[in-house]
């Protein structure tokens, strides 16, 4: 078997650090912290907290799709929810619009662990939710349709770099 890779060698840029307050949405505030620092290629280096209530999906056999698979109907759960890790993709769309991927693990009061991919709604603060941002420095995470499997992907690419020739001579990335 041969594998089949996609990637793009980056550097580590800014690292941004949130607190999102209690009533806030996660991931439309996750954006707007992206959005204020001008994030769009990044990842979340951590996130945990508290949830009100959560919204998130999981992969199910779907043999009509491309792919044969895709989430099923979103689940939720009522809190108190601890929130133990958030995992993710910052992206972006083509036209510059700030998209995530955002996974996490989480637990109910009696110790039940679980979790799936962060819908965008319903996903409450309860008391804090503590967010680390790291941005990704000469790549570019544009998320667009993948044609191999009918799903919207994220699709690391190398930025191009201009270099003033005058400064630099000839020299190129």
């Amino acid at each position: 078997m041969t594998n089949r890779i996609k990637s793009a060698e980056g550097a580590p840029g800014r690292m941004v650090a949130a607190r999102l307050m209690p009533g806030s949405n996660l991931m439309s505030g996750i954006a707007e912290v992206c959005e204020k620092h001008n994030i769009m290629s990044g990842i979340l280096a951590s996130g945990i907290g508290s949830l009100r209530k959560t919204t998130y999906l999981d992969p199910i056999p779907k043999p009509e799709l491309k792919a044969k698979y895709g989430y099923g109907d979103p689940m939720t759960a009522d809190g108190p929810i601890e929130l133990l890790n958030l995992a993710g993709a910052i992206c972006h769309s083509d036209e510059g619009k700030v998209l995530l991927h955002v996974h996490a693990t989480m637990c109910l009061a009696d110790g039940k662990a679980f979790g799936g991919h962060l819908t965008d709604e319903g996903n409450e603060v309860l008391l804090t939710a503590d967010v680390t941002i790291l941005e990704i420095a000469n790549v570019d995470f544009v998320r667009r349709l993948d044609e191999e499997t009918g799903i919207l992907m994220y699709s690391p690419t190398p930025k191009c770099i201009v270099v003033d020739e005058k400064l630099h001579g000839n020299r190129r990335p």
